[in-house]
């Protein structure tokens, strides 16, 4: 489930996923993520900016960023919950166009829960939840199809070739129950218009409302696709082959035996929203939050009780660095002051966060880059977001 708000990405922060593979032994590769906090400074993991102003127009006011997804020569950008649109712009900025529309129409979403990009055949698929159905748009914004769902999903990512994942969340579709247990996510077929196969089964008395949740449970660098779930401590390849353990994260003995008593705690109780993670932060369970991944360098986020921590991991080395996320401050970048390391999308090579407004207002103009003194100087209230790129490095 994708979410997007300043607040909600500093407390559950978007990250990166690195491939696993099995040791010799034949069991799952792990991470090890360690609860400390080494302050690093994003210069140590990244080694250039490059600024998009997202051009302004009343045909495409974003209200927020809450998912970017990067193509060759586009960027598509989904306010959820203001603007409640999809846009396309170019790689400079330049609007584009909208893809789809909000309204009662056939061609029409009530709302959006997810979006995710058929790059292979060049479409948009939105989720929308209102209506529990897939629109399927080519990029040029013409519609294509309307699929029914049978079944309630919360993240969507496309595999190619009218094939989709999608996340099912715990104990959201009890019809699929199967020996007391429930799918909490399957592959599905736009062609045929049904599911391809479900995977993840768990307990039928484990409610996702009784639970930290993830910000994102599936995630995509432009080819390869991951999946994350809630006290799930696997994180999962996407095919169209199936969902199979990809690795490991290692919080310690100690989080797996607490992850367990937390888990049976749940089933056993089926409590609230409010009681539930409560009671995991009283316990002090840890938690991976997202993934989101490029070639270099992998970037998780987790918590451990009331502690969010993000960790930058060296695909080659090994080498990580973590940092415990207690505010903006520490957040903003030392390149320029005025980025945010709470990234919206990510492609192979880059991360794509934002420039901060009141942070770009505030900077004082000493040292600053030419490029980010025109952006000052450019910059208006109300303008749409200014998308950062990041390169990343290795360290």
């Amino acid at each position: 489930m994708k979410k997007a708000t300043i607040l909600s990405l500093v407390a559950a922060l978007l990250a990166v996923a690195c491939a696993g593979k099995k040791n010799n032994a034949g069991e799952l590769s792990a991470v090890q993520l360690p609860f400390e906090n080494s302050g690093w400074k994003m210069s140590e993991v990244a080694d250039s900016i490059q600024y998009i102003p997202l051009e302004t127009t009343p045909a495409c006011l974003v209200g927020q960023i809450d998912l970017l997804i990067p193509l060759d020569t586009a960027l598509v950008v989904v306010d959820k919950e203001i603007a409640r649109s999809v846009y396309l712009f170019g790689r400079d900025g330049h609007f584009l166009r909208q893809i789809g529309q909000r309204g009662e129409g056939p061609q029409e979403y009530a709302s959006i829960e997810d979006v995710a990009i058929d790059r292979e055949r060049g479409q948009v698929v939105i989720l929308d939840s209102g209506s529990e159905r897939l629109l399927v748009y080519d990029l040029d914004g013409t519609f294509v199809q309307s699929v029914p769902l049978d079944c309630r999903v919360y993240d969507i990512e496309c595999l190619g070739g009218g094939l989709l994942a999608g996340f099912l969340d715990y104990g959201a579709n009890p019809d699929l129950e199967k020996e007391g247990r429930i799918p909490a996510a399957m592959l599905y077929d736009l062609n045929e218009g049904k599911p391809a196969g479900f995977y993840l089964y768990t307990d039928k008395n484990l409610r996702s409302g009784s639970i930290l949740g993830n910000s994102a449970n599936l995630v995509c660098d432009g080819e390869r696709v991951q999946l994350i779930a809630p006290l799930n401590d696997t994180v999962y390849a996407v095919s169209g082959e199936g969902i199979t353990a990809d690795y490991s994260i290692d919080f310690g003995d100690d989080q797996r035996v607490l992850r367990d008593q937390y888990l049976d705690f749940v089933i056993a109780n089926r409590p609230d929203a409010l009681s539930g993670p409560k009671k995991a932060v009283e316990m002090g369970v840890a938690q991976l939050i997202g993934v989101v991944p490029t070639e270099v360098n992998t970037v998780f986020s987790y918590r451990k009780g009331k502690d969010t921590f993000l960790a930058v991991r060296n695909r080659a080395s090994g080498a990580i660095k973590t940092l415990q996320v207690s505010g903006l401050e520490v957040l903003t970048s030392d390149m320029d002051g005025a980025t945010l390391f709470v990234p919206y999308g990510a492609d192979q090579h880059h991360l794509y966060l934002m420039v901060h407004p009141y942070a770009l207002e505030t900077l004082p103009e000493e040292g600053m880059s030419e490029e980010l003194r025109a952006l000052k100087t450019s910059y208006r209230e109300g303008d749409n977001p200014i998308v950062a790129m990041v390169r990343m490095k290795d360290f």
